[in-house]
C-alpha cells in the first residue's frame, strides 16, 4: 500500500515538473506599483533609497576578536554548538535595504548565545543580477553566527531570463552560481508576488522551477534551501474578507506547498505593522494580541484549515517567520505602514513587535515561530541633519539587538526582555496620537471568515 501511494505521489510530482517545462514562457508576476497598498519591499525602490553598507562609522567590534568578545565567546554556526541552556534556537532574519554592516555589528555587540543572524544584502543597483563584492566576507568577519544572504531580485532576474531565452530553472541555477562566486552561501528571494496567492496563469509552476534552480545550484551537487520574502497586504486593508478567501485557495494547494517546502528554509510573510493600529493606551498584552492578529495571520489560517491545508501547515510550522517593521520613517501608503514617529516611539514600536512574536512563540509551543523572528531594516531620512539621523538609527539598531537578545536569551528568556533589561520595561508602552485597534485581522484564526 505504501509503495502504491509513493508511486502515485511520484507520478503527480512528475506531472507538475513536466507542466513546468511546458510553461517556461509564462511569467511569475510583476512587483506592485508604488502606492498600491500592498505590503512590499518595492517600497524601498519607490522611496529612492540608495543602498550603502553603513550609514555611520563602524566600531572596534568589527573584527573577529572583537566580535568573539562581544558575543561572550559564542562560536555557534547554524544549529551546532548552541549553549545547552538555550530553550529556543533563535534564527533572526533581516531584510536590509541599506546599512547592513552597522546592522550586523550591532547584533553581534549585544548577541544572545542562542541566536544566529541572517542578513540579506541587496544586489548592485545598476544590475540586479550582480551581487555586491566583499560584503559577505565583511559580515562574516563579525562572528560565525552572522550569515549573509544574497538577495535574489525576482524582477531583475525575470528581465535577465527574457533577454537570454533561458528557462526558469536555468535562471535559478545562474543566480545561485553568481551568488556563490560572490561568496554568499545563503540566498533570499525578493519577493513572491501577489500573483502566487491568486494563482495567476502558470505563476506558481514557474516559481517552483525558479526555486528548484536556486536550490540545486550549478551542477546540483550542493543543494541549498533559502529564504523567501512574500508580499502581503497592508494592515489598514479593509475589508479583509476577499484577501481571506484568496489565502484559503492558496493554502489548499497541497502539491504546491509540498513542492515548495523542499526548496524553502525560511518562509517570511511581509507584515509591516502600522503604528496607528498599535500605539493605543492599553495593556501590553492587549497590544501584543492585536499585533499578532496581523503578524501571524497566514500561519493561523493554515492551522485553521485542518486537513484541507495540511501541506501548507507543515511547511509553515517548520519555516514561518513574520517579517516585521523596522522601516523608519515612512508614510502609510509606502508599503511599510505608517512609521512617521519619533526615534523613541519607533524604538518602542520595534521592541513591542519582538515582544509580540516572542509571546506568541511561548504560548503556541507547537510549530512556528519557536525562535524565528524577521524584520525589515530600511532607514530613510526624511529631513534630519545627517549626524542626528546617524545617531537615531544607531540607537534603533542597539534597541533591536537588545530586544532580541533579552527575549531569546539562555533558558528561553522572557517576552519582557524585549521591553528592556531585566527589571526595566521602559521600551514598551509608547503611544501614538489617534491610534486605534483594528478587529479586521482576528477572523484569520478561523477557516470561515467571521466564524
Amino acid at each position: 500500500m505504501k509503495s502504491t501511494v509513493a508511486t502515485i505521489a511520484a507520478l503527480v510530482l512528475l506531472a507538475v515538473v513536466t507542466g513546468a517545462a511546458r510553461a517556461e514562457d509564462g511569467a511569475i508576476g510583476e512587483p506592485p506599483a508604488c502606492g498600491s497598498g500592498e505590503a512590499s519591499l518595492s517600497a524601498v525602490e519607490c522611496a529612492g533609497i540608495e543602498p550603502v553598507p553603513a550609514l555611520g562609522p563602524l566600531e572596534d567590534v568589527a573584527t573577529p576578536e572583537g566580535a568573539d568578545a562581544a558575543a561572550g565567546g559564542n562560536v555557534a554556526r547554524g544549529q551546532l554548538d548552541l549553549d545547552p541552556n538555550c530553550r529556543f534556537h533563535s534564527e533572526v532574519l533581516f531584510y536590509a535595504a541599506s546599512d547592513w554592516l552597522r546592522l550586523g555589528q550591532s547584533l553581534v555587540a549585544d548577541a544572545s548565545h542562542c541566536a544566529d543572524f541572517y542578513i540579506s544584502v541587496p544586489p548592485l543597483a545598476a544590475d540586479k543580477t550582480m551581487f555586491r563584492p566583499l560584503q559577505s566576507l565583511l559580515l562574516k568577519e563579525f562572528a560565525p553566527t552572522v550569515h549573509p544572504m544574497a538577495e535574489i531580485h525576482l524582477a531583475g532576474w525575470t528581465t535577465w531570463r527574457n533577454a537570454n531565452g533561458k528557462t526558469w530553472y536555468q535562471t535559478g541555477v545562474e543566480a545561485r552560481r553568481r551568488a556563490e562566486e560572490a561568496n554568499y552561501e545563503e540566498w533570499a528571494l525578493n519577493e513572491l508576488p501577489s500573483s502566487i496567492r491568486r494563482n495567476d496563469g502558470m505563476s506558481r509552476v514557474n516559481l517552483l522551477e525558479f526555486l528548484r534552480g536556486l536550490y540545486d545550484g550549478p551542477g546540483g551537487v550542493d543543494p541549498q534551501p533559502g529564504l523567501v520574502f512574500t508580499i502581503g497586504v497592508a494592515q489598514l486593508t479593509s475589508p479583509t474578507s476577499v484577501y481571506h478567501n484568496t489565502l484559503k485557495g492558496w493554502l489548499q494547494d497541497q502539491l504546491w506547498w509540498s513542492s515548495a517546502g523542499r526548496y524553502v528554509k525560511y518562509f517570511t510573510q511581509e507584515v509591516y505593522a502600522d503604528s496607528r493600529f498599535w500605539g493605543v493606551d492599553a495593556p501590553r498584552n492587549t497590544r501584543a494580541q492585536y499585533l499578532n492578529d496581523y503578524l501571524q495571520h497566514l500561519l493561523e489560517l493554515a492551522r485553521a484549515g485542518g486537513d484541507l491545508t495540511s501541506a501548507a501547515r507543515e511547511v509553515l510550522e517548520r519555516t514561518y517567520a513574520p517579517l516585521g517593521n523596522a522601516a523608519w520613517s515612512y508614510a502609510a501608503a509606502s508599503g511599510f505602514g505608517d512609521t512617521q514617529l519619533s526615534a523613541e516611539q519607533m524604538a518602542s514600536f520595534i521592541s513591542e513587535q519582538v515582544y509580540a512574536v516572542r509571546h506568541f512563540a511561548g504560548s503556541h509551543t507547537r510549530g512556528a515561530p519557536t525562535g524565528r523572528f524577521g524584520i525589515a531594516w530600511a532607514p530613510r531620512n526624511t529631513g534630519l541633519p545627517n549626524a542626528q539621523f546617524q545617531s537615531d538609527t544607531a540607537m534603533l539598531l542597539r534597541r533591536l539587538a537588545s530586544a532580541v537578545h533579552e527575549s531569546y536569551a539562555n533558558g528561553g528568556g522572557s517576552p519582557m526582555g524585549a521591553c528592556g533589561a531585566p527589571g526595566g520595561h521602559e521600551w514598551c508602552g509608547a503611544t501614538v496620537d489617534g491610534a486605534a485597534f483594528s478587529d479586521l485581522w482576528s477572523p484569520f484564526s478561523s477557516w470561515e471568515y467571521g466564524g
